[in-house]
This record gives C-alpha cells, structure tokens and sequence, in this order.
C-alpha cells in the first residue's frame, strides 16, 4: 500500500530513526506532498469506514512542523507553525 499516513513522521520521534536518515527524509517529504492542504494536514487520505477523509488534524500539522524541523527545514518549520498559531 502505498497510501501515506502523517502518522509515519512520528517515526523518528519514538526512536525508530535517525532524523538525518535519507529514508526519514524522503519520508517526510512525501507526506507533504501527499497530505498537506494549504498547510493544513491530513492524516490520511484514503477511504475509511467514514468514507474520504474531507478535513486536515490540527495534531498532524503539528507533527509536521517538528519533522520539518528535525529534518533542518526550519524556516518552512517555522512558517507552518506561524500560520497554524
């Protein structure tokens, strides 16, 4: 399944990897690409039991911001957590 989940950027937080790892990287621009809508961030997107998620997780933003973060994309880290606050 290649469907992203915000949820993956929590990886690094927990341990699992390195935020300098490529594969974190790459991971974490994925799920920008994937799921940020106009800045705001879905968790998912595909079809569940609700049907297609239509509204972006305030937490998953926040997750996102820490990921750009610890990856040393801080200005777009910054820039995010500014217009969400």
């Amino acid at each position: 399944n290649k469907e992203m989940d915000s949820s993956l950027l929590l990886m690094e937080e927990y341990g699992f990897i390195a935020a300098d790892d490529e594969r974190y990287i790459k991971t974490v621009d994925r799920v920008y690409k994937d799921l940020n809508n106009n800045g705001l961030m879905y968790r998912y997107t595909q079809e569940d039991d609700f049907g297609k998620p239509t509204s972006a997780f305030t937490i998953c933003t926040f997750w996102m911001v820490r990921a750009l973060f610890v990856v040393g994309r801080k200005e777009e880290a910054q820039m995010m957590f500014d217009s969400l606050i």
